[in-house]
C-alpha cells in the first residue's frame, strides 16, 4: 500500500468488502469479493449506498463468484492511486475467493 492510504477490510460469510482511502482520508475505490449472493443483495448494496450514478444495475447482479469496484469521489483527488487500485482488488479477490491458492 503506497505511503498515506490505507484500507478497511470487513469479512463476512459471503465474502469481503474493501475500502481503500487516500492521504486525504478521502474514499477512493469499494471493492466487493463475493462468493456467493443468492438473492443479489450485496451487489444492490453497493448501489444502494452511493450517491452518484452507477452504469451497472442494481437489479441485474452478476453470477457469483464476483468482484465488483466502485470508483468513491476521492478517486478524483487521488488519481494515483488508479495506476494500483485495480491489481490490489484484484489481490483481494484472490485472498477472499480462493485463498488456498495464495497461501
Amino acid at each position: 500500500m503506497p505511503d498515506g492510504y490505507h484500507f478497511k477490510t470487513t469479512v463476512f460469510s459471503e465474502g469481503a468488502v474493501s475500502t481503500v482511502s487516500g492521504p486525504s482520508h478521502a474514499p477512493v475505490l469499494t471493492t466487493l469479493c463475493v462468493r456467493e449472493d443468492t438473492n443479489g443483495t450485496l451487489w444492490r448494496s453497493l448501489h444502494n449506498n452511493y450517491d452518484g450514478s452507477l452504469k451497472t444495475d442494481p437489479s441485474n447482479p452478476p453470477k457469483a463468484p464476483y468482484i465488483a469496484d466502485r470508483l468513491e469521489i476521492g478517486s478524483m483527488m487521488h488519481l494515483d492511486a488508479m495506476e494500483w487500485t485495480g491489481g490490489f482488488a484484484r489481490c483481494l479477490g484472490w485472498i477472499v475467493l480462493s485463498p488456498g491458492s495464495v497461501r
